[in-house]
């Protein structure tokens, strides 16, 4: 029976003699030392984490306790969505469909990632094999093992795989190769800290609805892109004001309005769940509605947009696109009261309204004889809302209806009839 010692801490000496069929011994061989080989890795590290950091990322571990681990290797793969995948062309392909069906049972669940995304190139995008990039010796071990990646290209906006194997000095290693296990064998992914600012968005064209104007935006592809960032103000040298935001909804891949900017957060920064390998083909599209235009005032918007990181780009990189809207926001009507003047020969019609007096340019006052006549305006418009009719016969009941206009040419609805008679 082969005797296994993972440590090779015992050696076993083999002698050899010879017996006949009578019984008979003869003197025994030289004295042959064989070492045990050993065959069994070692226990796969613990605590293992890694964090993205600006120009690196980081890897930590809890150093081995078991014996004979001499030196920790760090492979690197690519991540697709938050996860490492196995390409079909791996040696291994049986055990690489296995991995790949065994890690979507347990993670499936806990993981927020889209279902579909038509701005990457396939859904099948494959992390490729784990490459070895470094070594640490397990004589620098402390309380926890730490290794900075600075070999990643400069503002990558990738999502890296990362798995870390224990190796003893027979060349065990705890890491399944070519395909680590799905379930014992820990692979993460982590991306760098992007303080690129992305390509501005542009805005495609206006349309106008019900009073609205509404700003379609699209952007160049954008491997991160989080959210839009409207933007507005009506002189073009004077500061733009922010008016809304649209923010990417993880669940839905759905932009979603919001009275804010984006800001990152731990569930929604420097993480790879929404990260795509493949290559951006296409831009995203967003619509705003702005319905706090005021009609036949020119606005001039402009659109950035903002990556996970919470980068936005380049303002003064962005260009500005002025329109403006017409008709006229609906405003509460204005009340009328109807009574005989001071002289009792004529019909006094008041008119009021919540608006401040400073925002009101006229009056405009209407009469008919019955309620459901035809209303005709009365005179030209008024500077006060004060407006005497005397052209009324005693004894007859006339019908009043106003309208107010404002300087931001908006104006009420017409006011509920009101009825007025001279005794």
């Amino acid at each position: 029976q082969v005797v296994v010692d993972p440590c090779m801490s015992k050696f076993y000496t083999y002698l050899v003699a010879a017996t006949d069929s009578a019984g008979n011994t003869g003197a025994q061989s030289a004295a042959i030392v064989v070492p045990v080989h050993d065959v069994i890795p070692p226990v796969r590290v613990k605590g293992f984490r890694v964090e993205g950091a600006e120009g690196a990322i980081i890897l930590s571990w809890q150093p081995n306790e078991d014996c004979d681990v001499y030196r920790y290797n760090i492979y690197r793969a690519l991540c697709d969505y938050g996860t490492w995948k196995p390409c079909d062309e791996d040696s291994d392909s049986l055990t690489a469909g296995r991995y790949r069906q065994e890690r979507e049972k347990s993670s499936g669940a806990n993981r927020s990632r889209p279902n579909a995304n038509s701005n990457s190139t396939s859904q099948g995008n494959c992390g490729g094999p784990f490459t070895l990039i470094a070594s640490v010796d397990h004589s620098e071990a402390e309380t926890l093992m730490r290794f900075e990646d600075k070999t990643l290209p400069e503002d990558s906006p990738l999502c890296y795989a990362y798995v870390v194997a224990a190796q003893d000095s027979a060349g065990n290693q705890s890491v399944r190769f070519p395909v680590p296990d799905p379930i014992q064998d820990v692979v993460l992914c982590a991306r760098l800290i992007d303080h690129k600012a992305p390509t501005p968005g542009s805005i495609a064209r206006f349309s106008y609805d019900n009073n609205k104007i509404v700003v379609r935006a699209r952007t160049v592809p954008v491997q991160d892109l989080m959210a839009f960032h409207l933007y507005r103000t009506t002189d073009t040298a004077a500061q733009y004001t922010f008016l809304q935001s649209k923010i990417l909804d993880a669940s839905s891949m759905q932009f979603i309005k919001s009275d804010r900017k984006y800001a990152p957060s731990a569930s929604t920064g420097n993480i790879c769940n929404l990260i795509p390998l493949g290559a951006m083909t296409s831009g995203m599209s967003v619509e705003f509605v702005d319905d706090s235009a005021v009609p036949y005032v020119k606005y001039w918007y402009k659109i950035a947009t903002v990556d996970r990181d919470g980068n936005e780009s380049a303002f003064s990189e962005t260009s500005e696109v002025g329109t403006f809207t017409y008709g006229r926001q609906d405003l509460d009507s204005c009340v009328v009261t109807v009574g005989p003047d001071a002289s009792g020969n004529r019909l006094k019609v008041q008119i009021s309204t919540s608006a401040p007096a400073t925002s009101i340019v006229s009056y405009a006052v209407f009469r008919s004889t019955s309620i459901d006549g035809q209303f005709r305006q009365l005179g030209v418009e008024s500077a006060t809302p004060e407006i005497i009719d005397s052209s009324v016969l005693r004894g007859v009941t006339y019908w009043y209806r106003a309208i107010v206009f404002f300087a931001d040419q908006r104006y009420t609805d017409l006011s509920a009839p009101v009825s007025g008679t001279l005794p």
